[in-house]
């Protein structure tokens, strides 16, 4: 099958998974202790959404019980933010 052709002027960015945790602070410190990412950001106390970044790759991360798990979606999914920009 042909890929349809382009007709958006929006440019994808960069892809960004959203991975579901119970704990942000430990997965956050596991992330930098032991495979070398950076935090990028935190949002909340306690923190219920973090980033973080290495060699040009981003992770956020999502508190379990602020994952937003639509009722037709498995509790399993996983969210991806992907950043856009429209040109002219």
């Amino acid at each position: 099958m042909p890929a349809p052709e382009a007709t958006s002027t929006q440019q994808f960015l960069h892809l960004t998974p959203i991975l579901v945790t119970q704990d942000i602070t430990k997965t956050i410190h596991y992330y930098q202790r032991t495979l070398g990412f950076e935090k990028v950001f935190d949002y909340g106390d306690p923190v219920f959404y973090a980033g973080v970044s290495r060699d040009g790759f981003d992770l956020h991360f999502s508190r379990r019980d602020q994952a937003s798990v639509l009722p037709e979606r498995d509790s399993e999914s996983v969210d991806i933010y992907i950043p856009t920009t429209t040109t002219a």
